[in-house]
């Protein structure tokens, strides 16, 4: 118990008996569940990786951190994904409670949407931060372009590339016309482009699809 007390003592910045606190309230924690689905170390892990994304160790509760493994271990993501979804999410405005009820609705959301819930919180994890300009701290809107992104094969980054495409309107119209002259076909993407400005990447991107035929076509037209 000292040993490990040093070892997260050292690694987080805190003193030894604060390290000893952590390890008991991480114990503590995990048997308040009933399932058991996680131990104590679990809870430990995602405090570890919270301080080693924010830099603050009191960022997250005992509590807080055993419901972010829990999560992780219910929806098969584990709890190094969780803590760095749970991560991200606060980095971008969220309470730390907030970001594990954001978590947990997620994961019963991909759940019900029927797609890859390790995909979706991959893609969140990665390219939230790049993709921010479009969602304004709304994570509500966040959650449902990844699983919409998912289901279509791309990633929220890919999606914010197509609504930054239309929201360039010369080039868009460019490549709009170039695409008619090719292919013989009329395509209006004053819907996708209404949706780009109001920030719903998903739903730009889905018009874009609609009048193209295929995401190997919106790719081969790039």
């Amino acid at each position: 118990h000292e040993k490990r007390a040093r070892g997260i003592a050292e690694a987080q910045g805190i003193t030894v008996s604060q390290g000893k606190e952590l390890i008991n309230n991480a114990y503590a924690a995990a048997l308040g569940f009933e399932n058991q689905l996680i131990a104590g170390q679990d809870v430990l892990d995602v405090q570890a990786r919270l301080t080693e994304e924010l830099g603050n160790s009191s960022m997250i509760s005992a509590e807080i951190a055993a419901n972010v493994a829990e999560t992780g271990k219910a929806f098969g993501i584990g709890t190094a994904a969780a803590a760095d979804l749970q991560a991200t999410f606060q980095s971008i405005g969220l309470s730390a409670q907030e970001a594990a009820d954001a978590q947990l609705s997620l994961g019963k959301e991909a759940l019900v949407a029927g797609v890859n819930m390790g995909k979706v919180v991959a893609d969140i994890s990665a390219n939230a931060k790049s993709t921010s300009k479009f969602f304004g701290g709304n994570v509500k809107a966040l959650k449902k372009a990844a699983i919409e992104a998912n289901k279509l094969g791309m990633s929220i980054s890919d999606m914010a590339k197509v609504s930054e495409g239309l929201l360039d309107i010369e080039e868009s119209l460019t490549a709009q016309f170039e695409f008619q002259a090719l292919t013989g076909r009329a395509m209006n993407l004053d819907s996708a482009r209404q949706l780009a400005l109001q920030g719903n990447i998903a739903g730009a991107t889905k018009a874009v699809l609609a009048e193209v035929g295929s995401l190997a076509d919106l790719q081969a037209l790039g």
